[in-house]
């Protein structure tokens, strides 16, 4: 029926331009006549694409004054219907949302202050917490802030949980992410931080020095497996170690001599060095004293190095099972 109306309108309001005369259409809209001039007839005006009897409004006719929006250059003054109270009050002591220091400056001017209880357009909680609220923490940026923990944010907080702005200068903060804690430029001496996973502080003579764990270690042992809390003492140190041979124990940080590789029984369980082989039972030199080292454990299509424990000892950490026919060691 809608649509029925709306294209007799049309045939009307043309048939009336031809005439020239005034006629009522009612209060329905119809749309404008796109080539006439002028497009509505007289008692009507265009607005949008329709035409609407002047003193009459519909929701969805748009910059029409009773269609409960205030938009195009309605203010309250014009059109009280749709602009009271949804436009800013200048002069109200608040720089309210479309408010700004050309629109309001009495509002909005630079002389706001930061802490007025008013998070101005200016503000921002970078500039102004006390007005706008403190930011939200970043995972990632490096500093274990307030409301992130070990589990939200391993990359900033790590296993220790330090807390930027506590007073102390814990493990995953420097002087460039949490300068609150770690500003100092002295220490007491033997006291170390860890510097990420890889890097350690230490104290010199009563000074803070940074240095790699992998240089650290270079100088007596084979590698680095980084920075880490040393559960024994409560310390943070870097951990070295020297590669591992035929038979020593090895898992995540304790690493094979580069020929070898780590083998386990139990994925739960650390491993044990070993090295692939060729020959089935043949003999792997390079074992422990007292031990002996064979051709005796099928890894896929390969054969690799374990050890036979029926008439001989075990390496340390490895006790003799059974595997098949053989009595083998195993950690």
């Amino acid at each position: 029926m809608g649509r029925l109306l709306a294209s007799t309108a049309v045939l009307l309001l043309a048939a009336s331009f031809a005439a020239g005369c005034n006629i009522d259409l009612g209060e329905v809209p119809f749309y404008c006549c796109k080539d006439c001039d002028p497009q509505c007839p007289d008692g009507y005006e265009c607005k949008g694409q329709f035409c609407v009897k002047q003193g009459s409004c519909f929701d969805f006719v748009p910059n029409c004054c009773g269609n409960h929006k205030c938009e195009g250059g309605e203010d309250p003054a014009s059109c009280p219907t749709d602009c009271n109270g949804t436009v800013n009050n200048c002069g109200n002591g608040k720089c309210d949302p479309g408010e700004d220091p050309t629109s309001c400056p009495a509002d909005c001017s630079s002389s706001v202050t930061c802490g007025d209880n008013n998070c101005e357009p200016t503000e921002s909680c970078t500039s102004c917490p006390a007005d706008c609220g403190a930011c939200p923490t970043v995972c990632g940026n490096g500093s274990c802030e307030s409301g992130e923990t070990a589990q939200s944010c391993p990359a900033d907080c790590g296993g220790t949980n330090p807390v930027c702005g506590n007073g102390k200068c814990e493990s995953g903060e420097t002087s460039s992410n949490c300068p609150a804690d770690c500003s100092s430029s002295t220490c007491t001496q033997d006291q170390t931080q860890c510097d990420g996973t890889d890097k350690i502080r230490y104290c010199d003579n009563g000074a803070w020095q940074t240095e790699t764990c992998e240089a650290l270690c270079k100088t007596q042992y084979d590698y680095s497996a980084g920075c880490q809390l040393d559960p024994t003492t409560n310390k943070e140190v870097c951990l070295c170690g020297d590669y591992g041979q035929l038979g020593d124990l090895c898992d995540q940080d304790l690493l094979c001599d580069p020929s070898m590789f780590c083998g386990q029984f139990d994925t739960t369980k650390p491993g044990f060095c070993s090295k692939y082989c060729t020959t089935p039972n043949a003999t792997c030199p390079g074992g422990p004293s007292g031990t002996k080292a064979a051709c005796v454990l099928q890894v896929g299509t390969q054969y690799a190095c374990g050890f036979l424990c029926d008439y001989y000892s075990c390496p340390t950490g490895l006790t003799c099972q059974s595997l098949g026919t053989d009595m083998v060691c195993q950690p």
